[in-house]
């Protein structure tokens, strides 16, 4: 009787509508609630509750009103009453006044969980580029649930959305299924401290924290969302579209329908692309650098040479300075962590006494000024697509498709690095008078990492494509793929590498149609100002080929000299080319982003 008169009593205080049709619901309303439904993105089928699934929104909405009060109906992975599995849909339809308020309030699992995130406000992390990871050379986005009261920034919790990868499946497998849609993709939840762990020290990625603008009520639509998801959904994985950025978009919509962030701006989402979208709403940046990165800044203010010695021979470092074992501590973590503590006893046994060493020293002040992590952030960079008017031996038309290239501006992008794909021209050959349309590049990507005695990255380059190298040839398609290892040296500004590889040409005009073998590749990348808005960039590219099938080796000299232009928004390139055959060409490049 009591309880029947405490419900009795809440009705009265809130007095319930009769269902209404989705269509009566103001704008605003009708929108909010796409959002919640993430616009149809999800694919599984029990996270929608009507019989028409998906795309209907008035269906849903009638079926949301009709179930949600159903306290005998359960749902999702845990079994539990409907009301308990759609949170924000329960939320936004009490705002309404359309079903009682005491709807959703028995749901230990969800309140233990939503207790237990305790977000008091949301950051999206951008983790740096990892061009050595075919799947992570655009960079990578994740949420963290900022808490309240909190004694560390690693206790709060991060949701990612991923592909749910099977790990028999073969590389080309594994490449056809995340382009298109073979895998589901789903959300984890952990604890940030171990996404630092896995990003900042096992892969050496530096973290870009950006803290946004939503309000409570914003946020917690976001975890009720989350929760939803977690329960029901599973979204097919599209590694260009439907990503870890594009769906987190969408959820993030969901906390604020005004936004519009997973609409992709061409015909792929890259992360670069949210962290754009979402200017407007950053109210701080804070940055994380990587293990590696700051080991890379601590050997730039000691004798580096003298640091290697020390770590690799395990020298006693009982007359180092405070800089010094710092350094030579880090270098210890990191090897620690690639080891998976699995340290010889002799290691071990030279960091023990390390660690005594430093504890010895006073506590060092950092000199180093405060870093302008503008150059890191992504939302910062070049726009990602160019198109380029080329004069001179050859009047070509080019468009750019893709990340970046190695003459680009690398604020906002992994430096030192090219990822382009599908980049069709046409060409006029003014010796021969001919028009091209076939010089394309499907796949252009290079990585060029310095490789270092504490960070033994290999650099590589991948160019598959139709092109036309030779005037001579001009009207003739070539068909060429071409790859290649090896390694790079250099500092911040200047990058020499020297890589070997394979090649395979194919050509109406060779004598046996194919041409196949060896091929190496040295190239010099020099950048002249590097913290400019301005920048001025050289590179010589020289290639040798041989061919097993009896052609003559060949080897070619590019040389290009780039200059970004107009706040980044626009580049001139010279450049010269000259063949071993006695073919050379030159022209004058204009490009624009946009």
């Amino acid at each position: 009787m009591k309880v029947f008169v405490l419900n009795l009593l809440l009705l009265m205080a809130a007095p319930i509508r009769a269902a209404i049709l989705f269509s009566d619901l103001p704008v605003v309303d009708q929108l909010q609630w796409k959002k919640i439904l993430l616009e149809g993105m999800v694919d599984a089928q029990n996270y929608y509750l009507s019989d028409n699934k998906k795309l209907d929104y008035a269906a849903e909405f009638l079926a949301a009103q009709d179930l949600l009060i159903k306290s005998d109906v359960t749902w999702g992975k845990l079994k539990a009453p409907i009301a308990c599995v759609f949170p924000a849909r329960v939320n936004f339809l009490k705002k309404l006044k359309l079903i009682p308020l005491e709807i959703g309030k028995n749901c230990k699992d969800y309140q233990d969980w939503k207790n237990g995130i305790n977000a008091n406000s949301i950051s999206v992390v951008f983790s740096s580029a990892y061009v050595n990871n075919p799947a992570s050379a655009f960079g990578h986005t994740f949420l963290r649930f900022n808490q309240a009261n909190k004694k560390s920034d690693l206790l709060d919790y991060a949701a990612a959305y991923s592909a749910n990868i099977y790990t028999d499946d073969l590389g080309p497998v594994y490449v056809f299924k995340g382009l298109t849609g073979g895998y589901t993709g789903g959300f984890s939840l952990e604890p940030y401290y171990m996404k630092v762990n896995s990003y900042n020290d096992f892969e050496g990625r530096d973290l870009l924290e950006y803290e946004l603008n939503l309000n409570s009520e914003e946020v917690s639509r976001v975890v009720d969302v989350l929760w939803e998801l977690y329960n029901t959904g599973e979204i097919n994985y599209y590694f260009l579209t439907e990503n870890c950025s594009s769906v987190l978009g969408a959820l993030l919509e969901a906390g604020r329908a005004s936004l519009d962030l997973k609409s992709a701006g061409w015909w792929y989402y890259l992360p670069a692309e949210l962290m754009v979208k979402l200017h407007d709403e950053i109210l701080k940046v804070s940055y994380r650098p990587s293990l590696k990165k700051k080991i890379e800044e601590s050997l730039e203010q000691i004798d580096e040479s003298k640091i290697k010695k020390y770590y690799q021979d395990l020298l006693p470092t009982d007359k180092l300075t405070a800089k010094e074992l710092d350094a030579l501590l880090q270098l210890a973590e990191l090897r620690q962590i690639e080891t998976k503590d699995k340290e010889s006893l002799d290691e071990k046994k030279w960091h023990s006494d390390l660690l005594l060493n430093r504890s010895k020293k006073a506590a060092t002040a950092d000199e180093k000024p405060m870093q302008d992590i503008s150059s890191l952030r992504p939302e910062l960079a070049h726009k990602k697509r160019k198109i380029h008017v080329g004069v001179g031996s050859i009047f070509q038309f080019k468009f750019y498709n893709g990340q970046h290239d190695l003459l680009d501006h690398d604020r906002g992008s992994v430096p030192f690095s090219q990822f382009t794909l599908f980049s069709p021209s046409i060409s006029y050959f003014i010796k021969e008078k001919e028009w091209s349309a076939k010089d394309t590049d499907f796949i252009n990507i290079s990585a060029l990492p310095l490789y270092r005695f504490y960070d033994k990255k290999i650099s590589w380059r991948v160019q598959t494509g139709i092109k036309q190298e030779s005037i001579k040839r001009a009207g003739h398609d070539i068909v060429q793929a071409a790859g290649s290892l090896g390694l790079t040296w250099g500092q911040d500004r200047w990058h020499f590498s020297q890589l070997f590889g394979a090649h395979a040409t194919y050509s109406s005009s060779f004598n046996h149609n194919l041409e196949l073998g060896p091929l190496s590749e040295t190239l010099l990348v020099y950048d002249i100002t590097p913290s400019s808005d301005m920048t001025y960039k050289g590179m010589l590219l020289t290639t040798i080929r041989k061919n097993f099938l009896g052609w003559n080796e060949n080897a070619k000299t590019r040389v290009s000299l780039g200059h970004g232009m107009m706040g980044n928004k626009g580049q001139i390139i010279l450049e010269h080319a000259y063949e071993a055959t006695g073919d050379f060409s030159h022209q004058i490049k204009v490009g624009f982003y946009f």
